[in-house]
């Protein structure tokens, strides 16, 4: 009996090492894909900075580092409610890309901002209501719908782009082109973004 009683105790004992050894390995997994990310984005940096000479570090190409990611960036944004339903949208590059040119070529004629951004509003969303129908009425799998307005959207920016260089007017440029206000803008989308997705129900 008394055996069985140690044999019991050591099967339990090697069971909680066991649950234990889980369990860290789960919090590790957890701490990993949590932080890892940042951290190879940080080794990253440093070892273009390293074989830069500091090149890479000087406020010059910080700013072109934010200018060149701030579109991804406030796209990002927008797409992680798509993605998180478990949806994939190939259209989003296109649509933003032809509502921004459209919203240029728009502000340029009327000399009205307020306009352009009507444009920036509704263009997308006349897009997307176009996929939803051909989803819905047309029964085509959503996935090749918005390949689709890729196609069609990509067809026009390539057309109308092939005249020239279009770039909004100074004069209508509210906040000017200073690095500052893209990093404002970036930080206020990232937070009303994380907000939204994890303290309301409806990013929940």
């Amino acid at each position: 009996a008394m055996n069985k009683e140690k044999m019991r105790a050591a099967a339990g004992a090697a069971e909680g090492k066991v649950e234990t050894r889980e369990r860290v390995s789960l919090k590790d997994r957890g701490l990993l894909s949590l932080f890892g990310p940042y951290v190879g984005m940080v080794l990253v940096f440093v070892f273009f900075v390293i074989i830069t000479g500091g090149t890479m570090a000087s406020s010059a190409s910080m700013r072109t580092l934010l200018n060149q990611n701030f579109a991804p960036l406030m796209l990002a944004v927008g797409a992680v409610f798509i993605y998180a339903q478990g949806y994939l949208d190939f259209a989003i590059g296109g649509v933003s890309s032809l509502s921004m040119l459209l919203a240029v070529i728009v502000g340029n004629a009327t000399q009205n901002i307020f306009l352009s951004f009507l444009v920036c509003i509704f263009l997308p969303l006349f897009c997307y209501i176009f996929i939803c129908w051909l989803s819905d009425s047309l029964k085509v799998v959503p996935m090749m719908a918005s390949l689709c307005m890729l196609f069609i959207t990509q067809g026009i920016l390539q057309y109308v782009t092939a005249t020239g260089v279009f770039t909004l007017d100074k004069e209508l440029r509210l906040f000017g082109s200073e690095w500052y206000w893209y990093l404002g803008a970036a930080v206020i989308a990232v937070f009303v973004g994380y907000m939204l997705l994890e303290h309301t129900r409806f990013g929940r």
